[in-house]
């Protein structure tokens, strides 16, 4: 175990450990007309292979998180099944959504951010940061409930500069930022509906301002002395809208193309609106992720007994697909037996 939780603690230095260079994440939320709420992100890598892979956790699972020591920190039981996708480690969900529609993700916030130091004597309440996105989906369902909890456990870094913050949003399309400055826990309604790195989320909201003479668009003609002035082309009312990969950069280009993307009617429409890539390589992600999901064997607590659980294996197939994007259909296959949670002697 110390030289699992060792290389467990190296790969999450390898992630944050003074490769902010390297690391760019962008978020952007959408709202359908039929009030289908979406939440979609990058994950920008630039030093070599990244393990990720999909996570499924059923109600009733024993969690436990890591802290700088080893794999002795907090222990908790999940309410709520969880789908998400990790990286390095089962437990780090990059993001991902429970049952009820609570989601969260988590991006790298280098240098702006600063936890409480941690302190070995209180690893029963400790929480790893890159945790934090399993704890809250596996034991909450709504933002205020985790709001409530959050002063209850010591959120640490597992590397020195390992520092995140996270977006959290509802299926109304409630949707919130949570950040930790010198240990004070601190929550930002995100309206604006995106997020990014770097600085703070209120610096890149005043950073906004910066950026009041852009809109959807062409612009105006105007006259220069004696020389009228045409735009040269469409959406010359977008002129100056920054290029570059930088965090504020991405956060202004994000947030002017979610605030003037066309609502789409559905939900999954929204989803084909805030997807990237080619159709042939997200048809690769596609079958990935239904190869990856599909005759995995999950043991279910029931709502009804949660003292005795199912076994059940999951299924998974494409319902629609155009090459581009599909929708899935999960279902689980079930013993008919109950077994108990607890283990259970006879004398």
């Amino acid at each position: 175990m110390r030289n699992f939780a060792k290389g467990v603690l190296l790969g999450a230095a390898a992630i944050v450990g003074g490769t902010y260079h390297s690391v760019a994440c962008t978020g952007i939320s959408l709202t359908a007309a039929d009030g289908s709420y979406i939440q979609s992100r990058t994950i920008e890598w630039a030093k070599g292979w990244l393990k990720s892979e999909y996570v499924v956790i059923p109600r009733g699972e024993k969690l436990q998180s890591f802290t700088p020591t080893g794999a002795n920190g907090l222990r908790f039981e999940s309410r709520y099944g969880v789908v998400g996708l990790s990286v390095v480690e089962r437990g780090f969900i990059a993001e991902g959504i429970n049952e009820d529609g609570l989601s969260a993700g988590l991006f790298f916030f280098p240098r702006y951010g600063s936890y409480k130091p941690y302190d070995i004597a209180h690893n029963d309440k400790t929480l790893a940061d890159l945790q934090v996105v399993q704890w809250m989906l596996s034991q909450f369902a709504t933002i205020d409930e985790v709001k409530a909890a959050v002063d209850s456990v010591d959120i640490v870094g597992l590397d020195y500069s390992s520092v995140v913050h996270w977006r959290i949003g509802e299926p109304s399309g409630k949707e919130v930022v949570m950040e930790i400055v010198e240990g004070r826990v601190n929550f930002y309604d995100n309206t604006i509906g995106v997020l990014t790195n770097a600085p703070g989320f209120e610096w890149h909201l005043a950073n906004m301002c910066n950026y009041v003479n852009l809109h959807a668009g062409s612009a105006n003609d105007n006259s220069l002395g004696n020389v009228i002035l045409k735009p040269l082309g469409g959406s010359s009312a977008m002129l100056g809208l920054p290029g570059d990969f930088t965090p504020p950069s991405r956060f202004v280009r994000a947030a002017f193309f979610r605030n003037t993307a066309p609502i789409r009617a559905t939900g999954f429409e929204a989803v084909l609106e805030s997807s990237e890539g080619t159709r042939l390589e997200r048809e690769a992600r596609i079958n990935a992720m239904i190869n990856q999901l599909d005759g995995w064997r999950l043991n279910i607590i029931l709502p009804d007994d949660d003292t005795r659980y199912i076994t059940g294996r999951v299924r998974v197939k494409k319902i629609y697909n155009d090459l581009a994007h599909c929708s899935v259909q999960v279902t689980a296959t079930c013993e008919p037996w109950r077994y108990n949670v607890e283990e259970t002697s006879v004398i």
